[in-house]
């Protein structure tokens, strides 16, 4: 998995690296001093990191959370005070901003030298993510939290076709993982405008079904379907469908 980001906690200070398709927001308690929260059944001096998703073809996200020792200049790294490191969500939260705020994930190192690690959790992008790390004391901290993205991403969805009849065509779509995975595919085909999906099998008009690219032989008789394709990673990335391809026959 690809690091997005990055926050590296030294004392007070706090420096960010931003990139990929989500980012870890500054901590919410504004002056990054220690502030008090109850967030999921944690309660303690906290700081909190709003996490959002941006980019093209993000629907459903796993996320890995991470908070390893903050190494400098050589010296032996410790994450010193930290009592937890957590993960929050507030499910549909963009949309219902008072539903409750659930822990799916919490770790507690048990030496100050320990890399800890949470997930990874599908969530949806509509949902409230916080990332939640819990001070012990008021000593001086010194850690790096990473939060790992894992999605597929559709750069080019199936377009509509228009064919004679009897003639031949193909839908194709272009999509990619940031997991290491390999893709898998399954075209589907819709006969009453969306409502219900089939797989399709290779057989009769239909080859590569289970490509990126389905091919049908002859158009005759499929004016109006709709043609789509789910796609799935062994890496990790939760499915995703594509957009829909109408076939028009003239």
């Amino acid at each position: 998995m690809a690091v997005v980001d990055k926050i590296n906690r030294r004392g007070l200070d706090g420096r960010r690296v931003i990139t990929g398709p989500a980012r870890l927001g500054v901590p919410l308690s504004g002056d990054m001093k220690s502030d008090f929260y109850d967030l999921g059944g944690i309660a303690a001096h906290v700081d909190r990191y709003p996490i959002t998703t941006t980019g093209t073809g993000v629907t459903d996200v796993a996320y890995t959370l991470s908070l390893a020792p903050y190494s400098e200049n050589g010296l032996r790294s410790r994450h010193r005070a930290v009592g937890s490191v957590a993960l929050l969500k507030q499910a549909g939260g963009i949309a219902a901003p008072t539903a409750a705020i659930t822990c799916l994930g919490k770790a507690t190192p048990s030496r100050e030298e320990q890399t800890v690690s949470l997930g990874p959790f599908t969530v949806n992008s509509a949902d409230r993510l916080w990332a939640v790390v819990e001070w012990k004391d008021q000593s001086t901290l010194k850690y790096q939290l990473s939060l790992d993205v894992e999605l597929i991403t559709i750069s080019a969805q199936p377009p509509n076709r228009s064919v004679a009849a009897g003639g031949s065509t193909t839908f194709t779509v272009t999509a990619a993982t940031n997991d290491s995975g390999s893709l898998s595919y399954q075209w589907q085909i819709s006969t009453d405008s969306g409502a219900t999906w089939t797989n399709i099998s290779n057989g009769g008009v239909y080859t590569n079904a289970t490509t990126a690219t389905l091919a049908i032989s002859s158009v005759t008789g499929l004016n109006g379907r709709q043609y789509r394709v789910r796609i799935s990673s062994d890496g990790g990335s939760p499915l995703v469908a594509s957009n829909a391809g109408t076939l028009t026959v003239t």
